[in-house]
């Protein structure tokens, strides 16, 4: 091979490994294709509500439940910074006056049931639950991120297209600004 092939050779090997480099660096976080469609999603949603399954109550009839700290659990890194934030910006006052898993402020009655799962991407997706308490039917809405290896809640939306994200976002800055 003449000294001038061999230069010609090498300069595009490089080409070829910098575009390859190049190409890598700029793609996207490798997906789990089998995390990525509506049954899984269905799944991971049934495991955040297991706390909500088999109830036991106490003496006073109110329910016991095992579940830890779900917020911590199963929030998405940028939802629990932000409830951090209005929690501590809050000085004490209350900033959600409900539990957002269930949307209500008393769960003794609370059961639910994962549903549809819609507009699925590489990193989002739109979940249902189907929920009743108290004799009531409603639709709980999750809007899920895909980080850390699996699905996390990024916001809790409502029927008539509120955020909560947007509301703990609007406590912020109405307790920052003076």
């Amino acid at each position: 091979m003449s000294m001038k092939k061999a230069v010609s050779f090498l300069l595009i090997t490089a080409l070829l490994w910098a575009g390859a480099l190049a190409a890598n660096a700029t793609a996207p976080y490798p997906t789990d294709d089998k995390k990525h469609t509506a049954k899984y999603i269905r799944k991971r949603v049934g495991e955040i509500y297991r706390c909500y399954e088999n109830p036991q109550y106490d003496e006073y009839g109110m329910r016991i439940i095992e579940r830890g700290d779900l917020n911590e659990t199963f929030c998405s890194t940028q939802y629990k910074a932000l409830l951090q934030k209005a929690y501590e910006i809050s000085e004490d006052e209350m900033i959600l006056d409900y539990d957002h898993w269930t949307y209500s402020q008393d769960d003794n009655q609370f059961t639910c049931k994962p549903g549809k799962v819609e507009n699925i991407t590489d990193s989002t997706a739109i979940a249902y639950v189907n929920a009743k308490n108290f004799d009531e039917e409603y639709m709980i809405i999750l809007s899920l991120v895909f980080e850390r290896g699996d699905w996390y809640v990024d916001d809790f939306l409502s029927l008539d297209g509120d955020s909560e994200k947007a509301y703990l976002e609007r406590q912020i800055r109405e307790r920052e600004t003076p």
